[in-house]
């Protein structure tokens, strides 16, 4: 069968991105509304579409599974004179902007774990399973995706996923419930040959000491996302579960994610996915050493050859993770500062235990699991941000308009997201929501502007990244 490798070794392949991962760290428009013009990614499209899934948190059964719900309106805050918004369903008079677009769609056989917005202004992660046969395909496979997202101490939407928790109506999830001949994945070593869609193997030696790598035929995954996903859902974040041997620890990044979902340490199985994720989806390094001599400077942000960390130098002496992540699982609380922590300089890193840096003594690229440290958080959140716009909709505002009563955004998430108006560089106070009642205003031209902006502590450099604005030009006689 053909194979593509994905190999991590110190200093990337040629011709394949940065962090490609060595098998994981060892382990302990609707009426009247105007798409904001959401960043594109690869290959994006600027149609506009929306909507949601109920539930939170565990999926029910047979429904989409751990979907959030999707945010309405919010309530309209105040104009210049004070006045409180606009009750009801209108703004200002205005009909209540809808949610652009139609509602996420997976394809035929798609499921939807999380639909939160429209895909053309969310991150699109997308997973398929390989080793999945019909009988298992529909419940084993959508069970190692739920505890991948939703395990409550290494999940995606755990304290230790941050800064997914934080950043979760940025990002739909999709399954692709693709079935494979058979319910195995080729192990070498015992000489296991097994018919699936996407070529799933173990790089040999595939025992505990060996190279841990889990690998995929990459071509044949992109084919398989270009023939199920709908048109308008670029798949930004593409990932593999193997449904591999219980004590298989084979896993990869790269382009194509590669995690076993079968492990059956659960907590592991979830922790190895978020660390192969920061590869992929993030061109993170591997923080731990080894006995590599030619690493040096790479575009990884989080490791150097620079004993003084000038590519952190920002961050260096940040202690309090915990106060911004919420709580921790038992196993980390009243860690000492020493720890993951204190953000640093820390030699070892990149399969070098001499000559190169990481930031903090312990994260999720080093020894799982644990928090991911603050440069590598910053870097996850601008990523976040180079697919989506903080705006979803807007009043249309590409020509002037005659004395309107209100004019309304829709954002990503009303209870993350900060929302200021002004009107003529005057910024309002109070009026802080979605809807804005334009107050009376003296004849002639008119700016009125709406910015949008993230305050989160947790970006110190390109938080101009994180904030959009709207101008509309008002015409009074």
């Amino acid at each position: 069968m053909a194979v593509t490798l994905l190999v991590g070794a110190c200093g990337s392949p040629e011709g394949a991105p940065p962090g490609a991962g060595s098998g994981g760290a060892p382990g302990a428009g609707g009426a009247g509304a105007q798409a904001s013009g959401g960043a594109l990614s690869s290959g994006g499209q600027g149609s506009a579409a929306g909507g949601a899934s109920s539930g939170a948190g565990g999926s029910p059964s047979g429904g989409a599974s751990g979907g959030l719900s999707g945010t309405g309106g919010s309530e309209a805050t105040g104009g210049m004179t004070g006045s409180g918004g606009s009750p009801g369903d209108t703004c200002g008079g205005e009909p209540l902007l809808e949610a652009p677009g139609p509602e996420l769609s997976c394809g035929p056989r798609g499921h939807i774990f999380e639909a939160v917005g429209r895909p053309d202004n969310r991150v699109n992660y997308v997973i398929v399973g390989d080793g999945y046969d019909e009988s298992q395909i529909g419940e084993r496979f959508i069970e190692h995706v739920e505890n991948m997202l939703y395990h409550e101490a290494a999940g995606l939407y755990s304290a230790i996923g941050e800064p997914y928790r934080r950043y979760r109506k940025f990002i739909n999830v999709c399954g692709l419930k693709l079935a494979s001949a058979d319910a195995c994945i080729d192990n070498p070593d015992e000489n296991r040959d097994c018919d699936t869609l996407f070529d799933g193997r173990c790089e040999p030696p595939c025992s505990p000491s060996g190279t841990r790598l889990g690998v995929v035929n990459r071509n044949k995954v992109n084919a398989a996302l270009a023939a199920e996903l709908p048109d308008d859902v670029d798949a930004d974040w593409v990932a593999v579960s193997l449904n591999a041997d219980a004590n298989g620890w084979w896993n990869s990044g790269g382009p194509v994610m590669v995690w076993n979902g079968g492990f059956q340490d659960r907590l592991s199985a979830a922790s190895v996915a978020l660390h192969e994720g920061g590869h992929t989806f993030h061109a993170l390094a591997d923080e731990y050493g080894g006995t590599s001599t030619t690493c040096g400077e790479y575009q990884e942000i989080n490791s150097t050859a620079d004993p003084e960390g000038e590519k952190w130098s920002h961050w260096i002496g940040y202690e309090d993770v915990r106060e911004n992540s919420g709580p921790l699982p038992p196993h980390l609380v009243g860690r000492s500062t020493h720890g993951t922590f204190e953000q640093g300089v820390f030699e070892g890193s990149r399969y070098c235990d001499r000559g190169q840096y990481r930031p903090s003594k312990d994260s999720e690229m080093n020894q799982l699991p644990q928090p991911f440290n603050m440069p590598s958080m910053e870097k996850m959140i601008l990523d976040i941000y180079s697919i989506v716009d903080p705006i979803d909709a807007h009043t249309p505002n590409d020509a002037p308009l005659a004395m309107p009563t209100g004019l309304q955004v829709k954002v990503v998430d009303p209870e993350l997201l900060k929302i200021e108006w002004s009107v003529d560089g005057e910024v309002i106070s109070g009026a802080t929501g979605e809807c804005f009642v334009v107050p009376e205003l003296a004849p002639g031209k008119h700016e009125v502007r709406v910015r949008v902006f993230d305050e989160t502590p947790w970006v110190r450099k390109g938080r101009e990244r994180l904030e959009q604005t709207v101008t509309w030009e008002v015409t009074v006689p």
